[in-house]
């Protein structure tokens, strides 16, 4: 009865724990960061949580996403600079037009993908409009990392319960190797 009890409780907390690791998936895609950081990458076949990696984790996402809100800023400011060139440009002078009006499509494009990437880490975070994504998103941190954190804790409890429970009189010697 215990070692069932173990079993069903660590298949239910082995499934939660795999939706955490899809989440991290997710964060890894979305910042880029095992193409920026192939040293330290957080998918690989002995990936384990501990504390090192929730702090990577943490200060990583931390220091991309005020990149990324900077970046977006500067983008945007840029392109309003372009707009402001653009209007000043005499419409006459086709070179010159031109050439304004390739700066803003590059300012433009570069924006929008800005928002892309802002907007898909939105849907991670689920962040509502109205207050600072860093902010949130440092809130959404400590609690998804607190939350793994604790399921970590109690699957390596209860497979230490089910190595307790092996090791009884009941069963073979089959079964403890």
């Amino acid at each position: 009865m215990a070692m069932t009890t173990l079993a069903t409780a660590l298949a239910k907390l082995t499934q939660q724990e795999q939706q955490y690791i899809a989440l991290l998936k997710q964060v890894c895609d979305v910042t880029e960061h095992d193409a920026a950081h192939p040293e330290k990458q957080w998918f690989t076949p002995g990936f384990t949580f501990h504390e090192a990696v929730m702090a990577e984790i943490s200060s990583y996402i931390q220091q991309w996403l005020s990149e990324i809100v900077q970046n977006g800023k500067d983008i945007e400011a840029n392109r309003d600079e372009s707009i402001a060139q653009l209007r000043k440009v005499d419409v006459l002078d086709n070179e010159a037009l031109k050439h304004a009006a390739l700066s803003l499509t590059e300012y433009e494009t570069h924006h929008a993908v800005m928002q892309q990437i802002q907007s898909r880490w939105a849907k991670i975070v689920r962040y509502k409009t109205g207050t600072d994504i860093q902010a949130h998103t440092q809130e959404w941190l400590k609690r998804w990392l607190a939350q793994w954190k604790k399921l970590h804790t109690t699957i390596t409890a209860r497979l230490a319960q089910l190595k307790e429970v092996l090791k009884s009189p009941v069963f073979d010697d089959e079964f403890t190797s």
